[in-house]
């Protein structure tokens, strides 16, 4: 006795083996799962189980159809000698509420059809050979035996054969979402999607899944993957220039990302200029028709506002744009716009571009350096951000589009260095000599000179210039007497002293003489000189330094004699008196004043006696202190 026990073969295909991410129907995958029952044993409730891969989403099935032979033979002599076969076709209703979808431990989702919750299936007219047959299959779990020929009006010398060759179509869409798997760099990864299908034999005994055969099909999930790099027209800039960026934003993968944007985030101290160029693809912007919104405080104080691009602009809405002043708008259009902040520091491209594998955005700008930008390196950052096909943002792990540039920034950096040297008691020749050792030019050059108490500015020998190169050559300049004296750097070519007094690695030097008067302090005397300049923005800058000379009075010193004759053997009482002179009244401050660096040390008084006069004694000593 022979025992016959049912399987089920599977076969899954889908309509397409490239996805990516996205949430629509014009992206979605068509699977289509088979389920046949090739054994002369009865299947019955049967379940399908389709395994998709994690970031696969079920949206909804499709349809699903039942596929049966009927075949009529005709008899002659008891022998079957011609017959003919017709598929017969019938879809079944399904309810989408029916759909079991449970999560499994990887986060990916199991979906099961049940299959005895099939409704009513269509009827379908067809003929076998010349029969026509009127198929009615109600009840699902019966198998074949639903769909016979009992319905068929057959001669005496036809018999019809019914059930052989049944299977079952499921056809269901899925998408794919940004966490399904993905290439980096378009090489794609294989999302295995596996089916499985459960039933029962005729003893109600579950029929084993190893007799489940061609069971997964592989469908590749391909992603976008931006990259950006970031250039300028140069890597020094200086303070009052302005200096070009060029942002390249890349889709290198195989998927679609839409709404891109770029944005920069400029150094502190750099602000946003214009921008010069932008191309999406191979679509090139005219940024002249770029609109600048004008605030509503501009608006309402102008005749004929209307007349003001910007001030009635829908897209310059203050509810949609409260940083109006800040924003430009592409051809009235509020899709593309330019918008930065405040203090122009940062500054967004909002393009919404679509970029396609292998297609670019290009956006050339410009920005200027202010006098509050670091001297030396500066980071400038930049990034792009878009969104899948589904509207889920591209993660910034697998999406390298942040990138950032270094720029030096130079700044005028003028040290200063002054000498002074003893002409002669009453007179001192003052050497000032400023040098620029930043990278930067340096504006509205003044050399200045604070002369101590008792000093007065006598005359300037030669005001000299060194440039790069070590070539020197006097120069014409102003100067303002007063203490301080000023000297200013003047071109007679260059009135208003526009262009840089000192650039890079240059000298001035002022060479000037000051009297000595009785007014000097005995002593050290501090001596100031300064140097203030400017950069290229107008940001002000000084650097001062000190000097200490000696100035040396010579001390007062007097003596009287008792008598004004004398003979030999006479005694003469001679008084010696000698002072400080820095002992004096002071009219700056109208008190006698004794400054310690004026003090006498080590005193030594001499008295030279005639020949023949010999010293006697000393008397007393007296010292008198204010």
């Amino acid at each position: 006795m022979v025992v016959n026990q049912p399987y089920l073969v599977l076969y899954k295909l889908a309509n397409q083996s490239i996805t990516e991410p996205g949430g629509n129907n014009s992206n979605a995958t068509l699977f289509t799962l088979n389920v046949t029952n090739p054994s002369n044993a009865t299947a019955y409730n049967i379940s399908v189980t389709d395994l998709m891969p994690v970031g696969w989403n079920y949206n909804n099935t499709v349809n699903i159809t039942y596929r049966r032979n009927i075949t009529v033979c005709t008899i002659s002599d008891g022998v079957e000698v011609a017959c003919n076969s017709s598929e017969v076709i019938y879809n079944r209703t399904w309810n989408e509420t029916d759909i079991n979808i449970s999560q499994r431990t990887d986060n990916g989702y199991n979906v099961t059809w049940n299959l005895s919750k099939l409704g009513t299936s269509d009827h379908h007219g067809v003929n076998v050979g010349m029969i026509p047959v009127n198929v009615t299959c109600n009840d699902a779990n019966t198998g074949p035996n639903s769909c016979n020929c009992s319905s068929l009006n057959l001669s005496g010398n036809q018999r019809c054969r019914s059930g052989t060759g049944e299977y079952l179509e499921i056809r269901v869409i899925a998408t794919t979402w940004a966490d399904a798997d993905g290439g980096i760099n378009g090489t794609g990864a294989e999302n295995q999607n596996n089916v499985t299908a459960q039933g029962q034999d005729g003893n109600g005994t579950p029929i084993n899944a190893n007799w489940i055969l061609n069971e997964s099909v592989n469908v590749t999930n391909v992603e976008p993957y931006l990259i950006l790099s970031k250039s300028a027209n140069t890597s020094i800039v200086g303070i009052g220039e302005y200096i070009e960026f060029y942002l390249n934003t890349t889709n290198i993968g195989n998927g679609t990302a839409i709404k891109v944007n770029v944005s920069d985030v400029l150094p502190y101290g750099f602000i946003y200029n214009d921008t010069d160029y932008i191309r999406i693809g191979n679509s090139e912007l005219d940024v002249s028709l770029f609109e600048k919104c004008k605030s509503i405080t501009f608006c309402h104080n102008v005749i004929n506002p209307e007349n003001y691009p910007g001030c009635y602009l829908n897209c310059c809405n203050e509810s949609y744009n409260p940083n109006k002043e800040n924003t430009y708008y592409y051809n009235n259009s509020c899709n593309i716009t330019i918008q930065t902040t405040s203090n122009k520091q940062n500054v967004t491209w909002y393009l919404n571009a679509t970029l396609y594998p292998k297609e670019s955005i290009l956006i050339n700008f410009s920005a200027y350096v202010t006098s509050n930008a670091s001297t030396g390196t500066n980071t400038n950052f930049a990034y792009a951000n878009g969104t899948f096909l589904s509207g889920e943002p591209l993660p910034e792990a697998e999406n390298k589009a942040n990138i950032t540039l270094n720029i030096t920034v130079c700044k005028p950096n003028l040290i200063i260095n002054k000498q002074i040297s003893d002409v002669d008691s009453k007179t001192k020749k003052i050497n000032i000599t400023v040098k620029n050792i930043g990278c930067g030019d340096a504006y509205a050059v003044e050399i200045s000179d604070e002369l101590p108490i008792g000093w007065i500015y006598y005359y300037t020998l030669r005001v000299i210039k060194e440039n790069a190169t070590g070539s020197k050559y006097d120069i014409p300049y102003s100067i303002i007497l007063g203490n301080p004296v000023i000297w200013k750097p003047y071109d007679s070519i260059d009135p208003l002293n526009l262009n840089p007094d000192l650039y890079a690695n240059e000298s001035i030097s002022v060479i000037f003489y000051v009297k000595i008067t009785e007014d000097a302090r005995e002593g050290n005397n501090t001596d100031f000189a300064n140097v203030s300049y400017k950069d290229a923005d107008g940001g002000g800058y000084s650097t001062n330094t000190s000097n200490r000379s000696d100035v040396k009075t010579p001390m007062e010193i007097s003596k009287t004699a008792n008598v004004s004759t004398v003979k030999n053997g006479d005694y003469v009482n001679f008084l010696i008196h000698v002072k400080n002179p820095i002992q004096r009244y002071d009219p700056y401050t109208g008190q006698e004043i004794n400054f310690p660096e004026g003090c006498i040390y080590n005193l030594t008084i001499t008295d030279k006696l005639p020949e023949t006069w010999t010293f006697n004694n000393t008397e007393i000593i007296n010292a008198t202190l204010t």
